[in-house]
């Protein structure tokens, strides 16, 4: 049986918790980070996953603030997206 598509935000949502735990893990060290490296370089190489990642950094994503309400900044960047389809 074929699952469905998995809506592109929440795709994003899923490969960075993904990356981020990846990365976090003492024994992956390296291999964690180009883990996460080549996740979100998949992403990125979507239009859609570009476009998503500039309304993310235009929002202040990759702030302080932004990284302390990640999951409200991802919510915010889809709704936009989909309004824009």
């Amino acid at each position: 049986m074929t699952q469905p598509p998995v809506p592109e935000p929440l795709l994003a949502l899923q490969t960075s918790n993904l990356a981020f735990d990846s990365s976090m893990r003492p024994t992956r060290g390296a291999r964690g980070l180009l883990a996460e490296a080549h996740l979100f370089q998949k992403l990125l190489r979507t239009k859609k996953g570009q476009a998503a990642m500039r309304r993310f950094m235009a929002a202040g994503g990759q702030t302080a603030e932004g990284e302390q309400r990640r999951a409200e900044l991802c919510e915010d960047v889809a709704s936009k997206g989909e309004s824009q389809s």
